[in-house]
């Protein structure tokens, strides 16, 4: 059995439940120092934004994945968070963007 073939029949059971990318962390330096910010998908509004310490700013899709890929400087993906299907039907009836931030 050639190699492509032992792979997808190891992870064959994971097509019933499919996942989908909702947000990456991005690693902005080096081994000593750095700073981290995170992509995050929008599905009630169909965008990326990157929230990077108080600044949300909206981002193309091909943003994300150039920073996320090493493709700007020092950056490169840190971890990223997949969602399963059913959670992400749930999220597109979320509009997210109207909460706020309560100061304490």
């Amino acid at each position: 059995m050639d190699l492509t073939a032992q792979i997808q029949k190891t992870y064959s059971h994971m097509n019933k439940h499919p996942y989908h990318l909702h947000a990456i962390c991005v690693h902005d330096g080096n081994a000593y120092s750095g700073h981290y910010y995170a992509f995050i998908y929008d599905r009630f509004m169909n965008k990326w934004r990157r929230f990077n310490d108080i600044r949300v700013t909206d981002v193309t899709e091909e943003e994300v994945f150039k920073e996320s890929n090493g493709g700007s400087g020092w950056t490169s993906a840190y971890w990223a968070v997949y969602i399963n299907e059913e959670l992400e039907k749930q999220l597109n009836k979320i509009p997210l963007y109207t909460y706020k931030y309560n100061e304490r």
